[in-house]
């Protein structure tokens, strides 16, 4: 029975040993819960140490053309200036509401930010926000320099309405307006976003009639991938590695393994022990 009892107890020991030992390895976020590591979405393993070779598809991004023009018939005050106030809110609403017949025919428009408003009559600057979708058929910068083109051509449409100072309507200078572009990230720039820190340049970006899809070394859709033959391409912090087709040991496993074997040696010679010092004393001495 005492036996028994130092062997669930050696047992025990082992297993709060490697329970600890796993434990502490939980890599990227992981935690443990008592039967192993819990990963975030885009990680995977035992120790949550390899990541996902996809992630899920994109299929628009919101890209902004900053605006700034000049309002000749509105009068600029020092309530402009503050967003909180009721003379701002107003002009807000007017302004969208004058723009929206002109911005809601751009490809993927959804809205107007004002940015800041300041003395001139009323000179406004603002944002004109779209949705660009990735697809095959042109970048996202291509898209983008259409995006541009199209405002400056509804703009031009607005200055040659004909304008009154005591109209309604929003009454444009012509010479002040200024359209600026904000480069846009490239697909693979947003695939490195995108993707946790740290994996960023093991992935590409892949345009699909579906839209933006970023993919890893290890994916065969990668235009960089590895290619493992019969073996398993995982990808962790340390670069994509080979697995071979039926063992499935990279060099860590092994030491991890290796380290196993070792504490395993190490209770069995301490239950060893234990048992030798069970004996009588006198057993151990020699009778004359």
């Amino acid at each position: 029975m005492y036996l028994d009892m130092k062997t669930a107890f050696s047992h025990a020991l082992i297993s709060a040993m490697l329970q600890v030992y796993t434990a502490a390895q939980c890599q990227n976020g992981g935690y443990y819960v008592g039967t192993g590591c819990i990963c975030p979405n885009a990680f995977y393993g035992p120790m949550c140490n390899f990541i996902k070779d996809s992630i899920p598809t994109v299929k628009f991004s919101e890209y902004a053309v900053n605006v700034k023009l000049k309002a000749t018939n509105r009068n600029f005050t020092e309530n402009l200036t503050a967003k909180m106030t009721k003379e701002y809110k107003d002009f807000e609403k007017d302004f969208k509401t004058k723009m929206e017949p002109i911005y809601s025919k751009l490809p993927g428009y959804t809205d107007v930010n004002i940015q800041k408003l300041s003395q001139g009559s009323v000179i406004v600057d603002h944002e004109v926000i779209a949705k660009i979708k990735y697809r095959q058929n042109a970048s996202v910068t291509q898209k983008y320099q259409k995006l541009i083109q199209h405002v400056k051509m509804k703009l031009g449409e607005l200055k040659e309405q004909r304008c009154t100072n005591g109209g309604s309507a929003l009454c444009i200078d012509e010479e002040s307006v200024e359209i600026t572009g904000i480069p846009p990230l490239s697909e693979n720039e947003l695939c490195k976003a995108m993707v946790p820190y740290g994996f960023g340049e093991f992935y590409s970006a892949i345009l699909t009639s579906e839209g933006l899809n970023c993919v890893s070394l290890c994916n065969p859709k990668s235009p960089k991938y590895l290619n493992c033959h019969e073996g398993r391409c995982q990808l962790s912090r340390a670069g994509p590695e080979c697995f071979g087709r039926k063992l499935g040991l990279s060099i860590r496993w092994v030491i991890a393994l290796l380290l196993i074997i070792f504490l395993g040696i190490v209770i069995w010679k301490l239950k060893k022990t234990l048992t030798l010092c069970d004996k009588p004393f006198f057993s151990y001495v020699k009778l004359v």
